[in-house]
């Protein structure tokens, strides 16, 4: 798995600056993706380390072997729902497994209390992945997304 990233989550690969935030879609954080979620199950994008879990389960940065940190957020403004919606299977500090279960999301909970549900997938190393590197379209959890290069 190394220098690839995985879908977090499965559903339809979508363009980042497609995403209806313009931190996301301006690539203000980083280069990525967005995957429009089908189902409850997401998983590690890559093997590393836990080094952010953001308080009631919606985003995590995770480092991997490169010293890249790759962040996975769940939804839009979903901080709101304060932990409702999200069971989470890692902690701060904790080790990881690229496709080790991270969090299960009651998706469709999210989007009957008002917010969207897409899942933003963001490098923040700059420029470390390339629009044409990604595989757009429909993935299940696990299916490599995207290779990197480091500069």
């Amino acid at each position: 798995m190394e220098n690839k990233i995985l879908a977090p989550c499965s559903g339809e690969v979508v363009k980042l600056s497609s995403v209806n935030d313009e931190v996301f879609s301006e690539g203000i954080l980083g280069d990525g993706f967005a995957i429009i979620p089908v189902g409850n199950d997401f998983v590690c994008p890559c093997s590393g380390k836990i080094v952010e879990a953001f308080e009631g389960g919606h985003a995590y940065i995770l480092r991997n072997k490169d010293n890249l940190d790759i962040l996975v957020h769940i939804g839009l403004d979903t901080v709101e729902l304060e932990g409702k919606c999200f069971t989470t299977f890692v902690s701060l500090g904790d080790t990881v497994t690229a496709g080790d279960k991270l969090v299960c999301v009651e998706v469709d909970e999210i989007i009957k209390s008002g917010y969207d549900p897409v899942t933003v997938v963001v490098l923040t190393e700059e420029s470390v992945i390339s629009e044409k590197t990604v595989k757009y379209g429909k993935v299940k959890a696990g299916d490599v997304v995207c290779e990197y290069n480091l500069k």
